[in-house]
């Protein structure tokens, strides 16, 4: 767009920035793509300036649906004070060479969606990816029944279809349990790859012993009957045909989003979610935005660094590029 013989028209077009996709990663990039036009731009190309502009596209009715609604709300209102434009229950039908149709819901209710033709000259998608070839065929063959396009797991992450024995597992976002998903995220994907990586090096098996296989339908009958009525060795075989290992609980930290020029969302909160449940028990430990939930989120960034080289690294270019503007030679 800085090349000489531009006309306005053309670099209009060139600095249209598109996101599609409202969740944490869109608004994210939305974020930081402000921060990059209204300072490192603004410092190296001020003419180009007024010809930039900025869209958000979200099929849903808010941005961030993770998030509570009033910190949705801020969000929504954080992008606007920026210049972005927010369309919501808009959804991307194509996405040409230089434009994208999209429908938007009727604004008065029912009807047909609303055509809407965004023109971009750099689109980024940040709505999620259709399940991979791998796990089509899998689910072709091994569930029929899955019409959801993710891997169903039990409570222990083994995939459903196959023998329980078959030590075929299903974690991240590739996988869901049988009464509802647990969040796309890496938090989700680190826990469970931590809890299968227990299972496995232990040699645990995830199935119940069976109390009816190991002493027959009549002998396991008078059992509970006598645990029922108190009976101290009926109860400890009775213990004895609880599962071996208990299944996955997913542990919610909280969710963290970065909104752009040193404001973020943070809602830490504590719930134990157990797989194949849709709620859990969930305990809010606190609720921020601005300044207050940039600095947490930064807290949590530099923490989850796994070695201290990195931490120092990333200091150092958060200290950098505060002090001296992003290194855009490259660019």
């Amino acid at each position: 767009a800085s090349l000489p013989g531009m006309s306005e028209d053309e670099k209009k077009q060139l600095l249209s920035f598109v996101v599609v996709g409202g969740g944490p990663t869109g608004v994210e990039f939305s974020g930081e793509l402000f921060d990059f036009l209204s300072s490192d731009l603004q410092k190296f190309y001020p003419d180009l300036l007024p010809f930039v502009s900025t869209t958000l596209i979200q099929a849903g009715p808010a941005i961030l649906p993770v998030f509570s609604e009033g910190m949705r709300q801020q969000a929504l209102d954080t992008l606007r004070s920026y210049g972005t434009r927010v369309l919501l229950q808009t959804r991307v039908k194509e996405v040409g060479e230089k434009e994208i149709v999209c429908a938007q819901k009727n604004p008065e209710g029912g009807g047909d969606p609303v055509p809407v033709t965004v023109p971009y000259g750099l689109c980024v998608w940040a709505a999620g990816n259709a399940p991979h070839q791998v796990t089509r065929k899998f689910i072709e063959r091994y569930q029929p029944w899955n019409r959801n396009g993710r891997l169903m797991i039990d409570g222990w992450l083994r995939v459903l279809g196959l023998p329980p024995d078959a030590g075929v597992f299903g974690i991240g976002d590739c996988a869901g349990g049988e009464s509802g998903a647990l969040p796309q995220t890496a938090q989700v994907a680190a826990q469970q790859g931590a809890y299968l990586a227990r299972l496995i090096n232990r040699n645990h098996k995830a199935q119940s012993t069976s109390l009816s296989g190991a002493y027959g339908p009549a002998v396991s009958q008078n059992i509970r009957e006598r645990a029922e009525e108190g009976d101290v060795l009926a109860k400890a075989v009775l213990g004895l045909s609880r599962p071996l290992v208990r299944p996955f609980q997913f542990l919610s930290l909280g969710i963290l989003a970065y909104t752009g020029s040193g404001s973020a969302l943070a809602e830490v909160e504590l719930t134990m979610e157990p797989e194949g449940q849709k709620q859990g028990s969930q305990l809010v430990v606190a609720k921020s935005g601005g300044w207050a939930g940039f600095l947490l989120w930064r807290s949590v960034y530099i923490t989850k660094q796994v070695a201290l080289r990195n931490r120092v690294l990333v200091l150092f270019d958060w200290i950098q590029a505060k002090a001296f503007g992003r290194d855009i030679s490259a660019v």
